[in-house]
């Protein structure tokens, strides 16, 4: 895949970092076109993760709770580095990408972390670098060891993610899961339109208002906003 994006586009404006950086692991749905910004679907559609986090954000603000203003800058470092990549395509911005998923995952592993008792609030920084540390070490393991995508890693993070909400819930199941089942239900909506746009099952590559991972993308955003008001009733964070 990577030899096919390396073939695509030259003379064109973003051409040669992929040269001299490396080409991302695949290649979505949408074609590449000739300009500053490659992907416009996927790229823009970015664009719903930055107005989540800055929302959240200004919330979190208001309440000076600082969990909520590290989700809300997790999630606008998750819209700009795909956004980034998304425009330019080169692996080294794939891994910026994967960075601001990263940012995010961690700090929603470190709230239920600190939620069970696990971690105390005084060790809560360095946890969450260590945790997304862990993530970036995990990059050579998934590429180079086992030689499955990098993509999973994420999936990695929400499984754990689901297991500490689990063990949450056994030890008090009293508080509201509302708004943490509409945003997982929008997660599987959005990673099904994702998986048909990377297998090729639903594709127009000369499509570049709608594909299925800019829909990864806006519904994504909102499942961020819906992840936000989850955790906002925990005041113990």
């Amino acid at each position: 895949m990577s030899a096919e994006i390396l073939r695509a586009g030259v003379g064109c404006p973003w051409h040669n970092s992929r040269l001299n950086y490396g080409a991302p692991n695949l290649k979505w749905c949408e074609e590449s076109l000739c300009r500053w910004i490659e992907e416009p679907a996927n790229t823009w559609s970015n664009l719903s993760y930055i107005f989540a986090g800055i929302y959240i954000l200004l919330k979190g603000r208001q309440t000076k709770s600082t969990p909520i203003i590290l989700l809300g800058w997790s999630a606008i470092l998750m819209g700009a580095g795909s956004f980034a990549y998304h425009a330019i395509n080169n692996y080294p911005l794939q891994i910026v990408d994967f960075a601001g998923m990263y940012f995010y995952t961690s700090a929603i592993i470190l709230f239920n972390l600190i939620r069970l008792g696990w971690v105390s609030k005084n060790n809560s920084t360095i946890t969450y670098l260590i945790l997304i540390v862990i993530n970036f070490l995990l990059i050579p393991l998934f590429q180079s060891v086992l030689h499955i995508h990098i993509q999973l890693i994420i999936a990695v993070n929400l499984v754990t993610m689901l297991v500490l909400e689990y063990k949450m819930r056994q030890k008090d199941s009293t508080y509201s899961m509302k708004d943490l089942y509409l945003c997982l239900g929008l997660f599987a909506i959005a990673e099904t339109f994702s998986l048909l746009d990377v297998s090729r099952i639903w594709c127009d590559p000369s499509r570049h208002i709608i594909q299925g991972h800019a829909l990864w993308h806006w519904l994504g955003g909102i499942a961020v906003y819906y992840s936000y008001r989850h955790y906002r009733q925990f005041k113990n964070l």
